[in-house]
Parts: C-alpha cells; sequence; structure tokens
C-alpha cells in the first residue's frame, strides 16, 4: 500500500452516480460556450488569430472534455472521502441509492462544474495559442492588402512583439496565485486540483501535509508525483478545486468512524482494494 492517496485504492469510480452522462454532456457544453466566451474577452486577438475559440468549442464536448469534468469530479470525492478517512465508493451499492449521498454527490459534482471554464480557458491557451502568438506575416498581408487597391506596393519588414505572452508563460502568470498556496502549504493537506502541463491536463489530490505537494492521480506514478515548480519538467500551472467537505457515511462506516478501530478498518480495505486491483 502506497504512502498517502491511493489512485486505486482512494479514486471514485462510478462517476455516473454522482452526475449521469446526459447531464454531464450538457453542463460542460454550457461551461464550454463560457470559457470560449471568455477566451474571447480577455485574449480575443490571439484567439482569433490561432482558432483557439473555435478548437475549444469542439474539444471541450468531445469525450475527452467530458473525461475531464467526469475526472475533477471523481477527484474532489476521493479527496473528501480520503480528508475524512472514509472508504470512497467504486461500485454502485446501497450507500449511493441513499438521498443524503445523491445529494451530496449532486452538490459536489454541481461545484466542481462551476470552475470548469476556468480549467478549460487554461487548458485552450495552452494547447492553442503559442507563447509569441502575433504572427507578424498575416498582420503583413493584410497591411498590404489594404493599400494596394489604392495604387500602393508595400514591403514592409520588420518583427512585432506580442504585447502579451500567451501558452505556458499566460497560464503560468494566470496559476500562480494558486501555485502559491500549494508551495506555501496554505492550500490544506489534501486538495483536488487540475494540474496542467503541455499536451495534457490532469485531475489530482494533492497531498501538502509532510512537504513539498505531491500529485496523486489515475495516469500518474502510483506512489505519487512531486511536484517542484522550478523544475524543468515542472508543471505549467494547477487550478485548485473545492476544499474538501464531509461526505455522508452509512450507519456501519460511521459507526467505525467514531471507534478506535476506524483506521485499521479504513486501512484494511484499502488493501485489498490496492492487492486486487489488476497489477
Amino acid at each position: 500500500m502506497v504512502a498517502g492517496p491511493d489512485p486505486v485504492a482512494d479514486w471514485f469510480f462510478p462517476v455516473a452516480a454522482a452526475i449521469g452522462a446526459e447531464e454531464l454532456s450538457a453542463r460542460v457544453r454550457i461551461q464550454a460556450a463560457a470559457a470560449a466566451s471568455a477566451l474571447e474577452s480577455r485574449l480575443g486577438a490571439a484567439s482569433l488569430m490561432h482558432g483557439a475559440g473555435e478548437w475549444l468549442r469542439e474539444w471541450a464536448v468531445s469525450a475527452a472534455g467530458n473525461e475531464l469534468a467526469a475526472q475533477m469530479i471523481a477527484a474532489t470525492i476521493a479527496a473528501d472521502h480520503y480528508q475524512a478517512r472514509l472508504v470512497c465508493p467504486q461500485s454502485y451499492g446501497r450507500r449511493l441509492r441513499g438521498q443524503a449521498w445523491r445529494t451530496y454527490a449532486a452538490h459536489r459534482a454541481a461545484q466542481v462544474l462551476d470552475l470548469l471554464p476556468d480549467v478549460l480557458l487554461r487548458w485552450g491557451v495552452l494547447e492553442r495559442i503559442p507563447v509569441n502568438w502575433v504572427m507578424k506575416e498575416t498582420i503583413f498581408a493584410q497591411m498590404r492588402a489594404r493599400f494596394e487597391p489604392e495604387g500602393y506596393r508595400l514591403v514592409i519588414e520588420g518583427q512585432l512583439a506580442s504585447p502579451f505572452p500567451g501558452g505556458a508563460k499566460w497560464v503560468s502568470a494566470e496559476c500562480a496565485p494558486e501555485s502559491g498556496l500549494l508551495t506555501r502549504g496554505d492550500a490544506g493537506a489534501i486538495r483536488a486540483a487540475v494540474i496542467f502541463w503541455p499536451g495534457r491536463a490532469v485531475p489530482a489530490i494533492m497531498a501538502s501535509a509532510d512537504g513539498p505537494s505531491t500529485a496523486y492521480a489515475l495516469g500518474l506514478d502510483r506512489s505519487g508525483l512531486v511536484l517542484e515548480w522550478l523544475r524543468a519538467n515542472a508543471p505549467v500551472g494547477v487550478l485548485l478545486l473545492p476544499p474538501p467537505a464531509d461526505p455522508p457515511a452509512g450507519w456501519l462506516m460511521a459507526f467505525w468512524r467514531y471507534t478506535p478501530l476506524n483506521s485499521q478498518v479504513w486501512g484494511m480495505i484499502r488493501r485489498w482494494r490496492a492487492w486486487r486491483w489488476p497489477s
């Protein structure tokens, strides 16, 4: 059993228990439109020059966009349970059919999806807008086309400086307050987050109780990935998801939670899950 959260034993798998597939897709479409609107408002010229808005609208409603949203919800619910030292549901059991659970899960899903436009905005900039996003050839061609009908033949040479950086530099600056919270240990011992690298955005559980933040997620090193923001392979940025909330517990879990044996029972179930997981 690995130290800290385990992306196998602690992850929340039945995301449909928190939000149905049709509702998820509908919410993603709404949030994708909000993200594209924010992109046009904040980086309109850069977005237009590189087609970022159109790309973002299409990507967000694809299977990849829906999976990103679903895993954001899964990471948040998994972080809730790890913080509370409760076993996280991994199948459609009786607990998932209870009203308390459905209310909790729907509320957490709504909270997470409210942050989806921010995630998509940063992802769209990272993926589609270069750091030096001004394309001088395009601008010079437009200038020539403007004057040629009036008889001018222009030869335009030179360099154009971007009024602001795009790409990884923009995302890093946008994420600086949140990465600062993690670096200082002010984000909390356990926090769900979306971590951005070029080419991938990973919803994860961040553990910061014992020094540097360590990310745990499906697709990362199972023993955790220590985030060192100044290293060459460091993430571009991070977006923090809602802080942990107290999930509902069935009567048996509630009983164990208030006994001295809770940690042993919780750990035993997690070890069993890890053992039965296919290698």
